[in-house]
């Protein structure tokens, strides 16, 4: 838009620098034979200063399938289901 002092851009979507963790899950996002892309297209890039993208973000793949039975598990029993997203959620697919 230009303003009284010269252009002035006005950025629209979620802000995510601060973003920590990327979870992928489902077929087609976790049978990627190149993870590395996602972590590249997803994250902020110095060409596009002007990105909301986050800055540093782990890459965890959901393989087993089981963040939707943590969220139900979760509701009663949220410190269990914590522990075992942690044990079970790789980072990067290793």
């Amino acid at each position: 838009m230009y303003t009284s002092i010269g252009i002035a851009y006005l950025q629209k979507g979620k802000d995510l620098p601060h973003v920590k963790n990327i979870v992928l899950t489902g077929g087609a996002l976790i049978n990627l034979p190149c993870l590395g892309n996602i972590s590249e297209s997803g994250c902020f890039n110095e060409k596009s200063p002007e990105s909301m993208k986050p800055k540093k973000a782990e890459i965890l793949v959901d393989k087993k399938y089981i963040l939707q039975a943590m969220g139900l598990l979760s509701k009663s029993y949220p410190k269990i289901a914590i522990r075992i997203m942690k044990k079970e959620l790789k980072y990067g697919g290793n």
